[in-house]
């Protein structure tokens, strides 16, 4: 229990650093890797935690865009959106006081990978190699084919 109000708090300090902080190339990196060591721990998540890394991971992806960070940092946010994934497959199994429901939370998840990868497609040229992220949950390609085309990203999710 001290592990997850520990977690809670660096998520939370995290959030408000995003507040305070001018998004740049330096602080954007920071704010990715605090928050992948702060969703290491499936099970030290929580319900409330959840929908605030997503929010970060949404928040993070949209100044990366706004700013000349490289956007290749962004693929570090993969691992905290499968450990999202992660508490909520474990957690099915306990009927706790649910702050969100798994259906709400699980859509909110495909909503932040869908605009990951999105955002990853925008920065890639044709013919870069693809991004790939191999996750526990998921695994991301993102590859670039014309120049004319957008990105086409592929998620594919265990069934």
């Amino acid at each position: 229990a001290m592990k997850r109000v520990m977690r809670t708090q660096v998520i939370g300090n995290v959030l408000h650093l995003m507040t305070q902080e001018y998004p740049d190339q330096f602080a954007i990196p920071g704010w990715i890797s605090t928050l992948v060591d702060a969703t290491q721990v499936a099970d030290e998540l929580t319900d409330s935690n959840i929908v605030g890394i997503l929010n970060a991971a949404d928040s993070i992806v949209e100044m990366t865009s706004k700013v000349e960070a490289s956007s290749s940092v962004l693929t570090g946010l993969f691992s905290a959106v499968d450990s999202v994934s992660s508490y909520l497959s474990q957690r099915s199994n306990e009927p706790s006081a649910e702050v969100v429901s798994s259906s709400a939370a699980l859509n909110l998840t495909l909503a932040t990978l869908v605009t990951l990868s999105n955002a990853l497609s925008q920065t890639l040229l044709p013919s870069q190699h693809p991004i790939d992220s191999m996750q526990l949950n998921f695994r991301a390609r993102i590859v670039v084919v014309f120049p004319t085309a957008s990105g086409t990203v592929s998620l594919s999710l265990p069934q």
